[in-house]
């Protein structure tokens, strides 16, 4: 039975299985071609790195540019091109936070990055990752005076990590418990950053206002999910693309194949994508922030 063939039976298997049948079958896969060593060196090179955040938050950019370096000499394996991709996107948003209004501190940097790493290495070794959820650290303002909305406060603002992954819903809470879903208001202008509208276009607040509540919340996970926001997008194409059928893809590409006969045809790729794209599964919604609304 070739890799192909075990990767198509994973399709029969019930999603609670998959993390640890991926696992076997990778292990499997890589003993054979020899490249197991190549994987575990690319899984210790981040824990290295994990390690070196734990210690120096400052150094976030530089440790991952040693980790980029350490995948680039690696090679073209399926594990190293998942590196790249991830540390450089990594990479990417972490410049984008501290050249912008961030308004979080260093250490919640490195401790974001950190997290996302050790989620990489799950990934490198085969294993069924969660999507990452959104990380808040800070909302301006605290607390809302009616009396302000909208001509002195316009709008709130939301700073932390990873906005555009996962599940975000805001509600405004009334006095007797009642919330009413304003999610349509918020607006992410970047993965840092996310403004709920207060204007005329906005919520409206009124006299039964209590609080605004935000929740984040967490949902299954896909094995068409590489980069863990939630979704299937351009950057998890990018990794079928460019790694050249490693073991993960081969998977990805079995459970496409609806009919099994060896290709992915358009129809089949779109029911793929449809189906995670669609309406996820939420196993549990968290409250991160709340803002209370103060009559006057």
């Amino acid at each position: 039975m070739n890799i192909i063939e075990l990767a198509r039976k994973i399709k029969l298997i019930p999603t609670v299985y998959f993390k640890a049948v991926v696992g076997v079958v990778l292990m499997m896969y890589v003993t054979s071609c020899g490249i197991a060593d190549a994987i575990n060196n690319i899984a210790k090179s981040i824990d290295n790195a994990v390690a070196v955040l734990d210690v120096n938050s400052e150094e976030w950019q530089q440790t991952l540019t040693d980790l980029l370096d350490t995948a680039i000499a690696d090679g073209s394996s399926a594990a190293s091109a998942l590196v790249r991709h991830e540390v450089t996107e990594l990479l990417e948003r972490g410049v984008a936070a501290v050249g912008g209004e961030f308004r979080c501190n260093v250490d919640f940097l490195a401790d974001r990055i950190r997290q996302r790493l050790i989620r990489l290495k799950g990934m490198v070794l085969g294993q069924m990752v969660a999507p990452t959820p959104p990380a808040f650290c800070m909302v301006v303002p605290s607390a809302i005076e009616t009396s302000l909305v909208p001509g002195t406060v316009p709008f709130i603002d939301f700073y932390g990590y990873d906005f555009d992954f996962g599940i975000l819903e805001i509600y405004v809470e009334g006095d007797n418990g009642s919330l009413d879903d304003v999610t349509a208001d918020l607006d992410i202008p970047t993965h840092y950053n996310m403004t709920l509208n207060l204007g005329a276009n906005g919520v409206q607040l009124d006299s039964n206002s209590k609080r605004i509540v935000l929740y984040s919340s967490e949902i299954v996970p896909s094995p068409y999910d590489c980069n863990g926001n939630g979704r299937v997008d351009t950057f998890d194409i990018g990794v079928l693309e460019d790694i050249s059928m490693g073991i993960r893809d081969k998977i990805w590409c079995a459970m496409a194949d609806v009919n099994r006969d060896g290709a992915i045809t358009q129809g089949e790729l779109h029911a793929a994508l449809a189906d995670y794209n669609g309406e996820p599964t939420v196993l549990s919604r968290t409250k991160i922030s709340t803002i209370g609304v103060i009559q006057n």
